[in-house]
């Protein structure tokens, strides 16, 4: 038996019926377990949808059931007073939500048991799904235009006035000027054949955005933290990539370009935690060439 009180719901069903009909919207057929409360319930909101009047006679007769109008009057003995609708609402809502962890809990049990799934990570995003339960309030969003216009005339301004306006230009002046650099709630997709450079462009835009103070986050599903970081490093420090791959072909000038770049004189100021030794040693390795501070 899934946890549920048929007293509260009740409760709020009666309430309903007395002057407090407007929360009916934050209300779900989801939240009555009841089958005889989840009819009333149902016919309360069709009632209040078509602008009909709601009581214990309009509702007894809307309702197909047997001994209706004593079922409807009789709720109003589970209310002391209505003004306590907003406190049996959420109580209602406790149960429905346990009973959805629970469903969810069930479900996630058989996505575990299950053989379908390749990969951990696969089996984690299918299960966090699941756990992923709404909570219905009856709260609805404006989606009109005259609702939505203030804050595009805000965004013009604010735009306008800005001091910084091209803090989230890609750096690559030519597509900047088309686009006018990447937008707050945008998807922006970079789309081509495998090997032309998708990677070291969505890099360089990257570090172009990140001197300028943006956050960014890279997420790779083909590269490792490893080759990701000398990716940028070979940026930063303008030696070849494949150097960085082959470091046995690296000189001395590459390593002071290394050191340049990763040292705090590069960084403007900001936070280092590595020293570059002056003159390292290429037959030493790991800390002997960056001694961490």
């Amino acid at each position: 038996m899934l946890p549920n009180n048929p007293e509260i719901e009740k409760s709020v069903l009666g309430c309903l019926l007395m002057d407090k009909q407007d929360y009916v919207i934050k209300l779900s057929e989801l939240d009555f377990m009841s089958e005889v409360n989840r009819l009333i319930y149902k016919t309360i909101r069709q009632l209040y949808d078509r602008k009909q009047p709601i009581d214990e006679i309009t509702v007894s007769d809307a309702l197909n059931i047997d001994n209706a109008l004593e079922i409807v009057v009789g709720l109003s003995s589970y209310v002391p007073t209505p003004e306590n609708i907003e406190h049996y609402i959420n109580a209602l809502k406790t149960y429905t939500m346990r009973r959805e962890v629970i469903k969810a809990a069930i479900k996630a049990k058989e996505l575990a048991e299950s053989e379908r799934f390749e990969t951990a990570i696969e089996l984690k995003n299918d299960v966090m799904q699941v756990f992923d339960i709404p909570v219905y309030d009856g709260k609805k969003t404006d989606n009109g235009i005259s609702a939505i216009m203030p804050a595009v005339l805000q965004d013009i301004e604010d735009r306008h006035n800005a001091k910084n306006e091209d803090k989230l230009f890609t750096g690559f002046y030519d597509l900047d000027k088309m686009t006018a650099g990447l937008h707050p709630e945008e998807l922006t997709i970079i789309a081509a054949r495998p090997g032309v450079g998708k990677t070291a462009y969505a890099i360089q835009m990257m570090l172009n955005m990140a001197k300028k103070g943006v956050k960014c986050l890279l997420v790779s599903r083909e590269m490792s933290q490893m080759q990701l970081v000398k990716r940028i490093l070979a940026n930063i420090a303008m030696v070849d990539g494949q150097k960085l791959r082959f470091c046995k072909s690296l000189t001395d000038d590459d390593w002071a370009k290394i050191g340049f770049a990763v040292s705090d004189k590069h960084s403007d100021g900001g936070r280092a935690e590595i020293e570059i030794l002056q003159k390292p040693d290429r037959r030493r390795l790991g800390k002997n060439r960056l001694r961490c501070k």
